[in-house]
């Protein structure tokens, strides 16, 4: 299963948006929503774990059976995808700027409000 595979807490972000929601204050009168809560939400999402396989694993040149290649948690955030230059690769995760899951940007929001977990980094499980 994907969650079981993103490892530790895979569903801290959920938890974030929830803890932001819930510190929130109401819809106002003019229908608008709190534009700090929203920029938190869409911000938290953004960094929402990703699982990556290796290339030849995406492009079906690897040697594992179905359903048993190596996946990596990472942040789609935080880490650099090839360009147009990368042809075929365009929009790969690059080896040399993947970052890991659960990404610092989700342990200081977890931090500030008080989210625990056993994805945030220096907590125990």
């Amino acid at each position: 299963m994907a969650l079981e595979r993103l490892g530790g807490d895979a569903l801290l972000v959920r938890r974030l948006c929830e803890a932001i929601l819930a510190t929130t204050p109401p819809v106002g009168e003019d229908g608008q929503a709190d534009e700090a809560a929203v920029e938190l939400l869409a911000h938290a999402s953004a960094h929402a774990p990703v699982l990556l396989r290796d290339w030849p694993c995406t492009a079906g040149e690897c040697d594992h059976p179905a359903g048993a290649c190596v996946t990596t948690a990472a942040c789609p955030a935080c880490s650099l995808q090839a360009g147009q230059w990368a042809a075929a690769r365009e929009g790969a995760y690059r080896a040399e700027c993947t970052i890991g899951a659960p990404c610092q940007v989700l342990a200081t929001l977890a931090a500030h409000l008080g989210v625990t977990g056993s994805a945030v980094p220096g907590e125990a499980a």
